[in-house]
C-alpha cells in the first residue's frame, strides 16, 4: 500500500471521493502534509507506540557526544524516547544512568575519561539534519564498547505520496478513519457521526493492544490510559 491509497480511502470515507477516484494534486499535497502531521502527533503518545526498537552504534574512542538522527553518528531515525539503554562490552551488558540536563550538569568532571561508561545524557534537540546529541560518561578510552538503546518505534518519518507504507495490525483503519476527521473541514464536508464514532473506537482498540502488549512483553513499562476527570465540587453543597 501507498501512502496515497490511505488518503484516496480517507477521502473516500469523507464522500469526497468516490471510490476508484483520485484527488487533484493541490489535494493531494494538503492531505499528505495532514497525514504526516497526525502521524507525527502520534509518534510521540505513547499508547499509539506498538513497540520498543533495539538500536546499537560502537563507541568512537575519545569521543564524547553523538549525534542521533538521519546521517548522524547513530544513522537512524531520531528517538522520541529513549526507554532504556545499556552498554556492551565483551559481551556483557551494563546498565546506563539515563539523566536529565540537571544531572549532567552535576557531573564535576565530564571530561574524565574510562573504558566503562556509566550515564547517558539525551538532550533533546532537533539540529538542521533533524538529530538530537546523546552525550555518553565517562568519554570511552578505547572502541570496545557498544551503545545498546531500547527507542520507541516509529509510525512514519514523512512519507512521499509514492512510499510504501506498512502498519502493524489494528493501524490502517484508525490512521485513515482519523485522517478522514481531520480533512473534513478543509474539504467542507460535514462529519458523519459514523466516522468519528469509528477513528474515535478503531483507536481506542489500537490503545488497548499497545496496553496489552506492553504488558506482557515487559518491553516497557506498562503504559496506563490518563485517569478520568474528576468532576469540580460542587459550591452548592
Amino acid at each position: 500500500m501507498l501512502a496515497s491509497d490511505i488518503i484516496n480511502t480517507a477521502l473516500t470515507i469523507l464522500g469526497v471521493l468516490a471510490a476508484g477516484e483520485t484527488p487533484a494534486t493541490e489535494d493531494y499535497t494538503y492531505a499528505l502534509a495532514v497525514l504526516n502531521t497526525l502521524l507525527e502527533n502520534w509518534n510521540v503518545q505513547g499508547l499509539q507506540i506498538f513497540t520498543i526498537t533495539n538500536f546499537q552504534n560502537v563507541l568512537t574512542t575519545a569521543k564524547q557526544a553523538y549525534t542521533m538522527g538521519p546521517n548522524g553518528d547513530f544513522n537512524t531515525t531520531r528517538p522520541v524516547r529513549i526507554e532504556r539503554a545499556n552498554t556492551l562490552r565483551a559481551g556483557v551488558t551494563r546498565p546506563l544512568r539515563m539523566v536529565d540536563a540537571a544531572g549532567w550538569a552535576a557531573i564535576l568532571s565530564r571530561s574524565a575519561s574510562d573504558a566503562l561508561q556509566t550515564v547517558l545524557y539525551n538532550d533533546n534537540s532537533f539540529d538542521a539534519n533533524g538529530c538530537t546529541t546523546l552525550r555518553f560518561w565517562p568519554i570511552p578510552n578505547d572502541g570496545a564498547s557498544t551503545a545498546d538503546l531500547f527507542v520507541w518505534a516509529q509510525l512514519g518519518d514523512g512519507f512521499a505520496l509514492g512510499d510504501t507504507v506498512s502498519f502493524p495490525p489494528g493501524y490502517l483503519k484508525a490512521i485513515q478513519y482519523n485522517l478522514a476527521v481531520d480533512l473534513a473541514p478543509a474539504f467542507g464536508r460535514p462529519l458523519d457521526p459514523t466516522v468519528a464514532q469509528s477513528a474515535a473506537l478503531a483507536l481506542q482498540q489500537l490503545r488497548a493492544i499497545n496496553i496489552a502488549v506492553a504488558t506482557e512483553t515487559e518491553a516497557r513499562p506498562p503504559l496506563q490510559p490518563p485517569p478520568a476527570p474528576v468532576a469540580p465540587p460542587n459550591p452548592q453543597q
